[in-house]
């Protein structure tokens, strides 16, 4: 419990009693019961949905969604089997989500698709990383810092995420049907 030392001033005792005795003030609502019955209920299994059947399907079309996508087409292609590979995307055409700029090691994408660079000719990996510093930027400075090696970005490109995530899909659909 708390104690005042000092007694509280009338002034002070006043607006707290008046505080606690005010009247809260409500607001009321009313509703229509004729209008709810006029309606039917929404009920969602009453929507027709659109079915389709498929052997995998791949949620975010995403550089990870249509890698996954063109290596299971790749694996399945070997094995000499046809699989139905569906990406479902959020965004109303894939790369809209992505709106970053990236440093591209491209050793995966060399593993996922050999010889990118000659067979698809349009590819957005068209700005190699030159060189690399780190600075510390003050208000009328940029001072330079130490650059650990394990940051170097030597044979690696830079690339709009979106425009990269885009062209990685047309690979996937032109070339392996996803």
């Amino acid at each position: 419990m708390l104690r005042c030392k000092k007694p509280l001033s009338l002034s002070k005792r006043a607006i707290l009693s008046s505080a606690s005795t005010s009247r809260t003030k409500t607001r009321s609502f009313r509703s229509t019961p004729h209008r709810q019955e006029e309606e039917p209920a929404f009920n969602p299994a009453s929507i027709e949905r659109a079915e389709d059947e498929v052997d995998v399907c791949i949620v975010g079309g995403g550089p990870a969604g249509l890698s996954a996508a063109i290596r299971l087409k790749q694996l399945e292609r070997e094995r000499g089997r046809e699989v139905r590979v569906v990406v479902l995307e959020k965004g109303s055409e894939i790369g809209a989500h992505i709106v970053s700029g990236a440093v591209i090691e491209p050793r995966a994408l060399n593993e996922l698709l050999p010889n990118w660079s000659t067979t698809h000719p349009n590819h957005p990996l068209t700005q190699p990383a030159t060189s690399s510093k780190m600075l510390y930027l003050t208000p009328s400075h940029a001072l330079p810092i130490p650059h650990p090696p394990q940051m170097g970005n030597k044979g690696n490109y830079i690339v709009s995420l979106s425009q990269f995530t885009r062209w990685l899909a047309s690979v996937a659909e032109e070339e392996y049907g996803v």
